[in-house]
């Protein structure tokens, strides 16, 4: 774009120099092209092949009026108007470095204060080193460094004085069709002091991004931009520039053709108003090894260490599929039956779902059992083809619509139990030595059964049309009851001996405790006491009973019953049911007591 003169020039002296044909040694060519990206022309990626390979590229462009001095008085004068430039560009790549080599070669060089020039720029040497392989990995990471020798020919300003570097990490990722990279890094280059800035080492920056229509048809956009360190945040030093731009690879080949054009978005040193670029590259694609020899190379190759199983479904991927297996179950008029189960077995696998379930199973042969309400059950023998989805059809028999139930009431010994037995609403009904008999319709029944000083049993019974089930209902005895004023136990907390370590023997006591009070929310807190016989020490029988008492506390927490509900605390022998010394006042003194603190009631 336009530098004016106080950016550019030192005063008078320098006017009048312009004139007279001496020219800033600064370089006004800041667009260098990349030496081997493959979308992009101006903005590096990531990518450096591990095979021995090598590209090529003509790049042409004219960029108008990339410098452009303002005097005090008069026309500006352009000191670099028009540039026409041929850069010759060249790679070799292996093992993940790539070296590179840029020659601008100046065809016209149009200015005001020197006449139509033909020659050389600085000859540039371009190192790149691939980190992390955007193929493989979230991003993809690279260094990359440049050398620019001072080999300019031309008066013009295309050409600094001296050796010139830079170093740039390259930061990039594949989203899907689309590629973003971002270069940032810092340029060595010879001073330049101007009137109110120095050119001097430099921080730039490169973003471009790229989208592939087709494998061989794609668009790009990139902007570059610096920033001196000497002269950092003022406006005349930091030159930034847009592209636009496509590619084209005929036929899939090995000749790509690239086309950009823009336009300095801001003043400054080689922000020129317009810039057009055309490259004829020679880059062959790469393939890339192929370690498990199924065809697709391991860059494109989502499992490279096994092979593809190329059985004509989503073979490109690289990765073997099983096959997508869905079972239908039907009846005899292959109505879809609703609530069918599936099991599946074989191969190692088993695999359970309702009818319909759509499971993933290597190409071979499986059973299958099918159940559903009111049909008999069936067990078959599926063979699974290797590809594409897969249907499995299962035809089940309707069977009658109810079956017989038994249901035995057993004491914790295996003796029967008298009491009254109830499916779901239906009245109940008494046992005769502990067993009764009916019949039921298909389906799912809660069974209850209830009776006398045992503590009533819930669960599902499963019922099939045709079939008899038989429940061994387990009875086991009310050892907990509530009152007003406590919890009533017809048994002990047992612990180990000297110890607050409840002993197993107490848990279905503890259990109770802890299901009759989720059964009664209105008891609100519980005081839970621990107490011990007059034998050892006062202070040691003291701290046993607290321990106790906080133990038992805890298990009725781990068992679902609520912190704020319960309180604990021990009395050590202060407290004895039986005064006398003996063992049968000890046993009943040694105790765990509940009592209700409050209740809503």
């Amino acid at each position: 774009m336009l530098f004016p003169l106080a950016a550019l020039l030192c005063g008078a002296a320098l006017a009048q120099g312009v004139a007279g044909g001496a020219l800033p040694s600064i370089d006004a060519q800041l667009f260098r092209p990349s030496v081997d990206a493959s979308t992009l022309l101006g903005t590096d990626d990531s990518y450096v092949p591990d095979e021995l390979t090598g590209t090529g590229r003509l790049l042409l462009q004219w960029a108008h009026q990339p410098l452009v001095y303002y005097p005090d008085q008069g026309d500006p004068i352009d000191l670099v108007g028009d540039l026409y430039q041929l850069d010759v560009l060249g790679a070799v790549a292996y093992k993940r470095l790539r070296l590179g080599v840029d020659l601008p070669v100046v065809l016209r060089s149009l200015g005001d204060a020197s006449d139509p020039e033909t020659g050389v720029g600085d000859l540039n040497l371009d190192l790149k080193g691939r980190l992390l392989d955007r193929r493989t990995h979230a991003v993809g990471l690279a260094l990359g460094s440049r050398f620019s020798l001072p080999t300019a020919s031309t008066l013009a300003p295309l050409g600094a004085d001296g050796v010139g570097w830079s170093v740039h990490g390259i930061l990039d990722a594949q989203l899907g069709d689309a590629l973003v990279a971002l270069n940032l890094g810092t340029v060595g280059t010879p001073t330049v002091e101007l009137e109110n800035l120095t050119w001097d080492d430099h921080l730039y920056a490169r973003l471009g991004g790229s989208y592939a229509i087709t494998p061989s048809v794609g668009l790009g956009a990139e902007l570059g931009a610096h920033a001196p360190y000497a002269d950092f945040g003022n406006a005349d030093a930091m030159p930034a520039e847009a592209l636009l731009g496509g590619w084209l690879r005929p036929s899939g080949g090995d000749w790509v053709l690239r086309l950009a054009g823009g336009s300095g978005i801001t003043g400054g040193v080689g922000a020129p108003k317009a810039r057009v670029l055309l490259a004829l590259a020679y880059e062959p694609p790469v393939a890339g090894p192929d370690r498990d020899l199924d065809g697709i190379v391991d860059a494109g190759d989502r499992c490279p260490d096994v092979p593809e199983d190329l059985d004509a479904w989503e073979d490109a991927d690289g990765c073997p599929e099983p096959t997508r297996v869905t079972v239908a179950v039907v009846d005899q008029l292959d109505i879809p039956i609703d609530g069918a189960s599936v099991h599946i077995s074989g191969a190692g696998v088993v695999r359970e779902g309702a009818a319909g379930m759509k499971v993933d199973l290597e190409a071979g042969s499986y059973t299958v059992v099918v159940r559903a309400p009111d049909f008999d059950a069936r067990e078959t023998i599926i063979t699974i083809p290797a590809g594409a989805p897969y249907d499995a059809l299962v035809r089940l028999d309707v069977v009658p619509q109810e079956g017989l139930v038994a249901v035995r009431v057993r004491d914790a010994d295996g003796e029967p139990v008298d009491g009254a037995v109830s499916f779901g609403d239906r009245i109940p009904e008494v046992t005769h030595k502990g067993s009764v008999h009916g019949s039921l319709p298909s389906g799912d029944w809660e069974l209850r059964v209830e009776a006398q000083g045992y503590q009533a049993l819930r669960q599902v019974v499963t019922v099939h049309g045709g079939e008899e089930v038989v429940v061994v209902a387990v009875m086991h005895p009310i050892l907990v009851q509530l009152t007003r004023e406590r919890i009533e136990i017809n048994d002990s907390v047992y612990f180990e001996t000297a110890r607050a370590a409840i002993k197993a023997a107490s848990f279905p006591l503890l259990d109770q405790i802890a299901a009759l009070l989720e059964e009664h929310p209105e008891v609100r807190r519980i005081r839970i006491e621990g107490h011990t016989d007059s034998r050892g020490d006062d202070a040691y029988n003291l701290k046993l009973s607290q321990e106790r008492a906080a133990a038992v506390r805890t298990y009725l927490v781990e068992h679902g019953v609520a912190a704020k509900r319960l309180s604990s605390v021990g009395f050590g022998e202060t407290k004895p049911l039986d005064p006398r010394e003996v063992e049968e006042a000890w046993s009943q003194n040694r105790r765990v007591d509940f009592w209700v603190e409050e209740r809503s009631d």
